[in-house]
């Protein structure tokens, strides 16, 4: 890993998403994937889910690993941090959890994801 790219993925990791009636969030845009997996982690690590925490964590790395790693969170951290404000503002858990579902969903059918898991 390189040097603050832990940094830059903590960053990311406390950001969520929009409201389900916004089109601002897509599942299909990787980087809102990655806002909503940090969403995720941030709420396992209140809840003290160690273990669904370090499954969001380690589903957010791959999309950055996969999309660009530290260069690419950098890219996508103001959207990133929009996200999570309008998710603040909605406080919409149901749509969260939607697209917490899309985009889990949506990662399971990767290969790169599927040999991942694999290894572990």
């Amino acid at each position: 890993m390189r040097p603050g790219f832990g940094k830059t993925l903590l960053m990311l990791l406390l950001a969520g998403c929009t409201p389900a009636d916004d089109p601002f969030f897509d599942s299909a845009n990787p980087a809102h994937c990655a806002a909503i997996f940090g969403l995720a982690a941030n709420g396992a690590q209140q809840a003290s889910n160690s273990e669904v925490a370090d499954e969001m964590v380690m589903r957010a790395t791959l999309l950055a690993e996969q999309h660009g790693g530290a260069a690419w969170i950098e890219a996508i951290t103001p959207e990133a941090l929009e996200i999570a404000a309008k998710m603040e503002a909605a406080n919409d858990r149901e749509a969260e959890l939607r697209w917490l579902d899309e985009c889990t969903a949506q990662q399971n059918t990767d290969p790169a994801f599927q040999a991942r898991v694999a290894r572990r």
